[in-house]
C-alpha cells in the first residue's frame, strides 16, 4: 500500500464490510427477473441459473435497501446475459452441435416485445444472417423441386439429428416450467416459432421436447387446455388452433398440420408448417411482428430488415 491510496475522512473497517457482505447471503433476489422479463428460447435451464445468480449479486451490492427502477434491472439482466453468453460462445468453439444457441434474448412481459443481447467482440447481424439464409434458402427449395418431395423423418430421428434450421423444440406451449403456471410469453414462443417457419422455408415443431432432446411430454399443458372429457389431444388441437387463428390468421392457418406422437410413454405434439407465399406476420399486444427462420433460430426484423427480407425472398 502507497500512501497516496490512503484516506483523512471516514470509511469501513475492511472486516465490518466484509461482515455486511456475509450477511446478504441470507438474501436472494434470483426471482426478481420473472417480475418483469422471461427469457429467450436459447437460454436454457443452466444459463437462467447463471443469469439470476448474476442479477441477484448485483441486486445484493447495488440496492441493499430492496428498491430499484425497471431499467435498472434490465441494465443487470442485459450484463448478466452479456457474461454468459462469451461463456457459451466459447463452449461453442469446442463443441459446435452441443452448444449451437448462443442467441440470448430477453422478452418483456407486459409489451411481448423481445430483446437480443450481443457481445460487443461478436456483435449478432441480422441483415446478414437473414441474407445468407436467403442465398440458403434459394438452395434447398432447388433441391426439394428436383427430387419432387422431401421425405418425411421419425420422431426419433428428429430428436437424433436435433434442432436445425427446419426444426425447432419446445418443452411446453402454455405451462411455464420453472413458474409452475400458465405463462403467455411461452405461447407467445409458439406463436413465434411457427411464423417463423413458414416466412422460411417450412419446418417441423415438436412440442413435449426439451433443448437437450429429451421427451417430456404434454402433461403440463393438458392442465390448462383439457376440457371435460374430451380427448386431450383434440382439446390441445383446439386450443393450439385458435391461438394461431388469433394471432396470424386463417389464411395462414392452412399452412399447419397437427399430429401426435408417443415416445417414452409420453405424448409430443408434432406441428408441420408449410412455406407460405404470403408473409405472416403474427400479432402481439400493440402491434405486429415479422419472424422469420435464420439457422437454428427465430428472429424477429425490424420494417426495413423486413422489406429487405420479402424483397430478395420474391
Amino acid at each position: 500500500m502507497e500512501q497516496r491510496f490512503f484516506s483523512d475522512h471516514y470509511g469501513f473497517i475492511s472486516d465490518y464490510l466484509a461482515q455486511a457482505l456475509r450477511h446478504t447471503r441470507r438474501e436472494n433476489y434470483a426471482g426478481v427477473v420473472d417480475e418483469e422479463f422471461a427469457f429467450g428460447p436459447h437460454l436454457n435451464a443452466r444459463d437462467e441459473r447463471a443469469v439470476r445468480k448474476t442479477v441477484s449479486g448485483l441486486m445484493k451490492i447495488l440496492h441493499p435497501h430492496g428498491e430499484w427502477t425497471r431499467a435498472e434491472l434490465r441494465e443487470y439482466v442485459e450484463l448478466a446475459m452479456e457474461g454468459r453468453r462469451r461463456i457459451k460462445e466459447q463452449l461453442k468453439k469446442l463443441a459446435p452441435h452441443e452448444y449451437s444457441k448462443t442467441s440470448f434474448s430477453y422478452i418483456e412481459r407486459d409489451t411481448e416485445g423481445e430483446f437480443w443481447v450481443e457481445v460487443p467482440e461478436q456483435p449478432d447481424n441480422a441483415v446478414s444472417e437473414t441474407i445468407h439464409a436467403i442465398e440458403e434458402d434459394a438452395d434447398v427449395s432447388q433441391e426439394r423441386h428436383s427430387s419432387g418431395h422431401e421425405s418425411r423423418l421419425s420422431l426419433q430421428e428428429l430428436l437424433r439429428r436435433g434442432e436445425s434450421r427446419t426444426v425447432e423444440f419446445k418443452s411446453s406451449a402454455r405451462w411455464n416450467l420453472h413458474r409452475g403456471e400458465r405463462d403467455p410469453a411461452v405461447e407467445r414462443e409458439i406463436v413465434k416459432a411457427i411464423s417463423g417457419f413458414m416466412n422460411a422455408e417450412g419446418g417441423t415443431l415438436l412440442i413435449g421436447v426439451n433443448d437437450e432432446h429429451e421427451v417430456v411430454g404434454l402433461e403440463n399443458d393438458y392442465k390448462v387446455t383439457k376440457k371435460g372429457n374430451r380427448d386431450p389431444h383434440d382439446s390441445f388441437e383446439n386450443w393450439l388452433t385458435d391461438l394461431l387463428d388469433n394471432t396470424i390468421g386463417k389464411a395462414p392457418l392452412s399452412n399447419v398440420s397437427v399430429t401426435f406422437e408417443e415416445a417414452g410413454g409420453r405424448d409430443v405434439c408434432r406441428v408441420e408448417a408449410r412455406r407460405s407465399r404470403a408473409p405472416v406476420f403474427a400479432q402481439g399486444k400493440q402491434s405486429k411482428d415479422f419472424f422469420v427462420r435464420l439457422n437454428n433460430g427465430t428472429r424477429s426484423l425490424d420494417v426495413e430488415e423486413t422489406m429487405q427480407y420479402l424483397s430478395a425472398r420474391s
